[in-house]
């Protein structure tokens, strides 16, 4: 007749509603399991049957459509039989346990976000537009979502086509080019001194000699253009 076998303590064993045998370290987990999951805590057994039962680590989450779809609107998995292990969120530490628990975590945040960005925009536009976000968006309250409050992976594409209206680095470029060429030319049409402009008028006045004042005081200039270089001689031919 074989010894009854003794359950260490501090163990406490679980038959879910499953089929598999748990091993808990707390009285406290093991009644939790029994009610959130189903089932009844053991307490004889055989050696035998202690190894093969599996440790609460060793569980394995089936998440149903419906599970999923909670997650997706903030709404964190709770102990079930398809979701033994459903994890845990702390708000205060800012982390979230198990891949549905993190998904729902990321979607409260987001709905925190939008609840906060919503208050501001309705604020700015109470206010006449004096908020910062909403006047600088100053389009429409999705814009403004997308700009200030849900980041830059919700932010609308930039149009590429044909028909855009973007800057390219080439056409700022080129404009740039254009405005240096228009000031280079405005220069030097606006560009004769006064003793230029003094001569110039001379010579459209067909004057031999104009005066102009200088800092040593006035003086009498001639209109005449400087000598061109003397013509060279056409060489003769030798006979």
């Amino acid at each position: 007749m074989a010894l009854p076998f003794l359950i260490p303590a501090g163990i406490t064993l679980v038959r879910l509603v499953t089929g598999q045998l748990v091993k808990y370290g707390s009285k406290k987990a093991a009644e939790s399991a029994v009610k959130n999951i189903g089932g009844k805590v053991i307490k004889k057994t055989t050696e035998k049957t202690f190894k093969k039962a599996l440790k609460p680590t060793q569980l394995k989450n089936t998440p149903t459509l419906k599970e999923r779809a909670k997650a997706q609107i903030g709404i964190a998995p709770k102990q079930t039989k398809t979701m033994p292990r459903p994890g845990k969120i702390d708000q205060k530490k800012g982390i979230a346990v198990g891949k549905l628990s993190q998904t729902a975590y990321k979607r409260q945040k987001q709905a925190k976000a939008l609840l906060a960005g919503t208050a501001v925009y309705e604020a700015g536009r109470l206010m006449g537009g004096k908020d910062d976000g909403a006047k600088a968006d100053g389009k429409d309250k999705r814009s403004f979502m997308q700009k200030y409050v849900l980041g830059s992976k919700f932010q609308p594409k930039k149009d590429s086509g044909k028909g855009s209206k973007t800057v390219t680095k080439q056409q700022k470029a080129a404009l740039s080019n254009n405005k240096t060429k228009d000031t280079v030319k405005t220069k030097t049409k606006k560009g004769l001194s006064p003793f230029e402009k003094a001569f110039a008028k001379a010579r459209k006045e067909k004057k031999a000699t104009f005066k102009f004042k200088t800092k040593d005081g006035e003086k009498t200039f001639n209109t005449k253009l400087k000598e061109t270089s003397k013509k060279k001689k056409p060489k003769t031919m030798r006979t």
